[in-house]
């Protein structure tokens, strides 16, 4: 609990539009002030020494500066990791700041911080050669007298425990840096990539597909986007819980890849690009369209964004 700037003796309550609980008061001569004690400035003392502990940041014993680093504003970053990092980003080590790749390929990254095992760990900048027949590149953490855990790259085998784990493994926090993958069914046919951007809550969405001539319905003019004149939507694929809107239906554009001339559709207009749409339960449509005679497939491909919320 706090005590609360208003519960503070001798405060100044003359400006409650900027200050509503009232601010602290100078001293000047014949003017009580504020005093300066445990009751006013304790729980500031005690909130900044809770974050550093709850980021497992022990205090290094030297002034926040530019030169010794700012511990308490590097624990404050850490908060939205600490509080429930495992629900946003999965269980997996993950970079909070810094750790940009310096040069390669004698593999060098710059300093930062990283998140794993429910512990806050400061990432000092290590160059190290290319990794040696099975050996891989690994994050060794190990644990300074100050209780601020600390981590170097080295080379070594690929085994994960609580004091190591393999680079490949180490994820942006918030988002997902490997894609997920589906296969494309109806008259599609390739693999749909996808991965979460936990953040923005979003999803990328991307693939390179071809449509079969054979299996898309010829009969109905395109005029537009959802139109009930325009081409039937394939469900092609399915995302998973998670993974598509809440809301509202969201619509993106697939480009048409040409192979060696521009070509048309069965009814004569130009196939430039086709209609896509994420259903809300997670469905993936292409509003394909059936090419003139002769074409028996043809490529489109996609990279969209889609917003989940």
């Amino acid at each position: 609990m706090a005590i609360g700037v208003q519960n503070f003796p001798n405060i100044d309550t003359t400006d409650p539009a900027d200050y509503p609980n009232g601010c602290q008061k100078d001293d000047p001569a014949g003017i009580v002030g504020t005093p300066y004690n445990k009751l006013t400035n304790n729980d500031y003392v005690a909130t900044w020494d809770k974050i550093l502990r709850y980021a497992n940041m022990g205090a290094n014993g030297l002034p926040d500066n530019e030169t010794n680093g700012y511990q308490y504003f590097e624990a404050l970053k850490a908060l939205p990791a600490m509080d429930g990092l495992a629900g946003i980003a999965g269980a997996g080590p993950c970079t909070l700041s810094g750790m940009a790749v310096v040069s390669t390929p004698f593999l060098h990254l710059a300093h930062g911080w990283l998140y794993y095992n429910g512990q806050l760990i400061e990432f000092f900048s290590t160059a190290i050669p290319t990794p040696v027949g099975a050996d891989v590149v690994l994050v060794k953490i190990g644990q300074a007298p100050s209780t601020v855990r600390q981590a170097v790259l080295i080379t070594g085998a690929n085994v994960t425990n609580s004091s190591q784990f393999p680079l490949s493994t180490l994820q942006p926090f918030g988002r997902e840096m490997a894609f997920h993958t589906l296969s494309a069914s109806g008259p599609c046919t390739g693999t749909i990539f996808y991965k979460k951007n936990f953040l923005a809550d979003t999803i990328q969405l991307k693939g390179t597909l071809t449509i079969t001539a054979s299996g898309v319905d010829g009969t109905v003019i395109y005029t537009g986007s959802n139109s009930p004149t325009g081409p039937t939507y394939y469900a092609v694929a399915t995302l998973p819980t998670g993974y598509f809107p809440i809301s509202s239906t969201v619509e993106f554009t697939a480009n048409v890849r040409y192979h060696d001339n521009f070509f048309l559709d069965d009814v004569g207009h130009a196939i430039t690009n086709i209609n896509a749409e994420v259903t809300t339960a997670g469905v993936i449509g292409f509003g394909c369209r059936k090419p003139s005679a002769g074409i028996a497939t043809y490529d489109i491909s996609f990279n969209a964004v889609i917003p989940l919320d």
